[in-house]
């Protein structure tokens, strides 16, 4: 039985967001861009200084986005994953006229969904559970296409909440 390191878990689902966002820049559809996060080598670990907000922002259509990815192994999500900074700032941009959502990897069966944060989305009715599952999604998320070209095509179903 092989484990994945904790910094590997969502590297895949990383790669695939990364194709995505590149083709939507050639495409001249949106410019997404990862959050780089300053990292320092302690003693053989990791030490994070900051606090990182999200994992990419950028401008699609004239609005500002901001979301953070997870990545989980199995058909729910622990609300332990979602930091409450995170879920804060991802709120502050939704509420200011931008779109701020998580993008959300289950492996088991394998989905991509999108869940949108701030008071439009009543995101305040799902912050409180313990956990986040396939159920949860179906009502307040949505279920992003797979394609060729971009691959993941979260815009397209991102469009579904404006």
């Amino acid at each position: 039985m092989t484990t994945t390191p904790h910094a590997d878990r969502g590297k895949a689902f990383e790669a695939l967001i990364e194709l995505s966002n590149a083709y939507y820049a050639r495409q001249k559809i949106a410019y997404v861009q990862k959050v780089h996060v300053k990292k320092i080598e302690s003693g053989g670990s990791l030490i994070y200084p900051e606090k990182s907000t999200v994992d990419y922002v950028g401008c699609w259509g004239g609005k500002f986005i901001a979301f953070d990815a997870k990545s989980v192994k199995s058909e729910k999500l622990s609300m332990k994953n979602i930091k409450l900074h995170q879920y804060k700032y991802l709120e502050e941009i939704s509420d200011n006229g931008g779109l701020g959502f998580f993008l959300i990897q289950l492996k088991n069966p394998y989905s991509v969904w999108i869940l949108p944060v701030g008071q439009n989305y009543y995101s305040y009715n799902w912050i409180s559970r313990t956990i986040v599952d396939r159920e949860l999604l179906m009502g307040w998320g949505r279920l992003v296409e797979i394609t060729p070209p971009p691959g993941l095509n979260y815009l397209h179903t991102l469009q579904r909440f404006l």
